[in-house]
């Protein structure tokens, strides 16, 4: 009887220590959650099919571009354990169904991501993809995995996991998602060059979902892609039509970036086909709009009114 009264004592103290240790680790989570993380606010460039220069420039929050599985809480606690003397594996419970080690792994993931080794976040993704048992994370993996191997200039990778999403894991997403899968995939096709494979994804798939899906920009955004994508096929005609329609819609919308783009694009379409007194009408509506808060289009509007005047 004392030995099993003792055990039981032993088991009750050492339940005490973890519930314990995992609730300060939570008020230490809220007070700062990711004090030990990379840095929040890194960025980078998800654009890799340049048209202009400023395609380079604009970047994105990581944190937007690739996020964990997990709900906030969670997440917040297993990025805050990362630089923990103790394993939280051990500590939390077995949480929705997830693998406490698979969790542990996706953060672990994450946070080289947004620290900007990509290779060493993809290999570990992978296999969290390959072992987890939870379809949800599973399919979380898999556009996280999308993203970062566009990004870590492997198409042919990204393709294989956007393959994976649509045959096996689609029933999974929400509609938002599907319908930025569908828009991932249009710019590594046109990363490969098929540019046709590109314009029917948008067209057929992106297009008449985008103003079902939350983004004031949406629309405008597939038409400007478009436009782009005759661009760079050298289908002028096509491509002044689509960058028309995107400007209508940002002067309707008063979206300053956008009228400066398409302004910029039109330019440069009308350019390429010599018609370079009306292109420097576009830019002069460009160099109106630009200030500092637009100052990534200043190289772009340099470098075509020098073509334009040549």
């Amino acid at each position: 009887m004392y030995n099993k009264n003792n055990r039981l004592n032993k088991f009750r103290i050492s339940k005490i220590i973890q519930i314990g240790f995992l609730f300060l680790l939570i008020i230490n989570t809220h007070k700062n959650a990711f004090a030990k993380t990379p840095p929040i606010n890194r960025k980078v460039s998800f654009d890799k099919n340049p048209v202009l220069i400023s395609d380079s420039l604009k970047k994105t929050d990581a944190k937007l571009l690739a996020n964990s599985s997990l709900d906030k809480l969670s997440e917040n606690i297993y990025f805050s354990s990362l630089n923990n003397h103790f394993s939280l594996v051990k500590v939390l419970p077995q949480q929705n169904g997830f693998s406490k080690n698979s969790n542990f792994l996706e953060i672990l993931a994450l946070s080289k991501f947004y620290d900007g080794k990509l290779s060493q976040a993809e290999q570990i993704l992978i296999a969290v993809f390959k072992t987890t048992t939870d379809s949800l994370q599973k399919a979380k993996i898999c556009l996280n995995l999308i993203k970062i191997s566009y990004l870590n200039n492997q198409p042919l990778k990204a393709m294989h996991f956007v393959k994976t999403a649509k045959d096996s894991l689609s029933k999974f997403y929400n509609y938002k998602q599907k319908y930025e899968l569908i828009f991932t995939e249009a710019r590594i096709a046109l990363t490969q060059g098929l540019t046709a494979k590109a314009e029917n994804l948008i067209i057929a798939r992106a297009l008449p979902m985008s103003n079902r899906v939350k983004g004031k920009h949406n629309e405008l955004n597939c038409y400007l892609f478009l436009g782009k994508i005759y661009l760079k096929a050298g289908q002028l005609t096509q491509a002044k039509w689509f960058f028309i329609q995107a400007n209508t819609l940002a002067v309707n919308q008063n979206y300053i970036a956008g009228k400066i783009e398409t302004s910029l694009l039109l330019a440069k379409t009308k350019i390429k086909v010599g018609d370079k007194t009306v292109a420097l009408q576009d830019l002069a509506k460009a160099k109106r709009l630009i200030d500092k808060n637009h100052s990534i289009y200043l190289a772009d509007l340099e470098e075509l009114t020098n073509l334009a005047r040549k």
